[in-house]
């Protein structure tokens, strides 16, 4: 998500937004946002997954070897699988990120409308001008 604002372009949403197309606005708000969007999405949301990658991998760790945890070698072992997961998927998922920047935006800009309608309130601010300090 975080390299798909980076690299997608504003006047496609334009168009989208003109003819009342839900999503266009919020994925407007979204590219007029990048660089916080793309802090949280690459940032936050990487370090938790990265966290959590390595707590399951301990975990199965511990299943497999019942207990040995003086074995490294399972260890180096299972390190290596998350790495290599890891660092392939993000590979893949940036390509695809920019290949495809503009659906991803307009996704999750669909995602964003689709949940201000079940909340029944706007969930970003003045959807075509980035927030100005008051």
């Amino acid at each position: 998500m975080g390299t798909a604002v980076a690299a997608a372009v504003e006047p496609p949403f334009h168009a989208k937004a003109a003819k009342k197309i839900p999503g266009a606005k919020e994925a407007v708000w979204l590219l007029r946002n990048a660089d916080r969007v793309a802090s949280f999405a690459n940032d936050v949301v990487g370090d938790i997954c990265g966290t959590l990658s390595g707590a399951i991998g301990a975990g199965i760790l511990f299943r497999l070897v019942g207990g040995e945890a003086g074995n490294a070698l399972w260890g180096t072992a299972m390190t290596a699988v998350i790495a290599s997961l890891t660092v392939g998927g993000k590979a893949v998922g940036k390509r695809m990120a920019l290949s495809e920047a503009e659906d991803i935006v307009f996704w999750a800009g669909r995602f964003i409308a689709a949940l201000e309608r079940l909340a029944g309130k706007p969930l970003v601010k003045e959807k075509f001008q980035k927030d100005k300090p008051k």
